[in-house]
């Protein structure tokens, strides 16, 4: 049984070539800031590289070939790596590296997404592909909100209606926005509804998240007060936030 499962493996082809590339890459938007995809490859002498290329995910498994590299050379692709000509380097592998690099050094918010590093090779004259992925993020803060409004005012009627409103600055990667109830006497929050629906400003990389909701009161929400918190994927606890109450809720006899 086991020579027969090595055999089938022989079979179906087998290499020893490894790809390194960061899986994931944080930056800011500012004069240092760069992106350095870099794509360094290992493998045993029966194996030749032949080219690899740096692309950019689009849509589902499409991704747009932004650079290709061979043995001393490197050029941008006409279609898509172009408009990257004039604010990157590229470096290409030789016999002293094995990492070809696709090194943006004028950060845009147009380059957030996933990168593809895929090295096509022959191993015994028979041709193979391998691919690795790294993902950039440009990181923006999160803000306290602008416009936390809870109507119609701080004492209400059981089983009146709150009409709550809030818009802040989530920043980014993965901006959202929450409102919250808190219980004063249980010292407890509950989550009341969440968004992570965005207007990006692709100037600054920033996302603006505005979320409004309705709620009825009840006598166990007499002394409450309602939160609204904003966060994305880098934001550290306490979560920015504004703060409306507490509120009074009358019993009707």
């Amino acid at each position: 049984m086991v020579t027969l499962f090595i055999g089938l493996l022989f079979i179906k082809g087998i290499f020893s070539l490894t790809i390194t590339t960061p899986p994931e890459i944080n930056v800011s938007l500012g004069s240092n800031s760069a992106i350095v995809l870099n794509c360094t490859f290992e493998h045993d002498v029966n194996e030749a590289v032949r080219n690899v290329n740096w692309g950019k995910k689009q849509h589902g498994t499409d991704y747009n070939k932004l650079a290709e590299f061979a043995y001393n050379s490197a050029v941008y692709y006409l279609e898509h790596g172009l408009c990257l000509e004039n604010r990157s380097n590229l470096h290409s592998f030789n016999d002293n590296t094995q990492s070809p690099i696709l090194d943006i050094t004028d950060v845009r918010c147009e380059d957030v997404g996933q990168y593809q590093c895929k090295v096509e090779f022959s191993v015994d004259s028979k041709r193979e592909t391998y691919q690795k992925y790294t993902d950039v993020y440009i990181q923006a803060n999160a803000e306290r909100p602008t416009t936390f409004s809870v109507h119609p005012n701080n004492s209400l009627e059981e089983h009146e209606i709150l009409n709550i409103a809030c818009v802040a600055v989530v920043g980014s990667p993965h901006g959202s926005l929450a409102i919250w109830e808190q219980n004063v006497s249980s010292n407890t929050s509950t989550l009341l509804k969440n968004t992570s629906k965005l207007y990006i400003d692709t100037d600054q990389c920033l996302s603006v998240a505005n979320l409004t909701i309705t709620y009825k009161v009840s006598r166990h929400n007499n002394g409450a007060k309602f939160m609204c918190s904003s966060r994305n994927k880098f934001t550290k606890e306490p979560a920015p936030a504004a703060e409306f109450g507490p509120i009074e809720v009358l019993c009707k006899s």
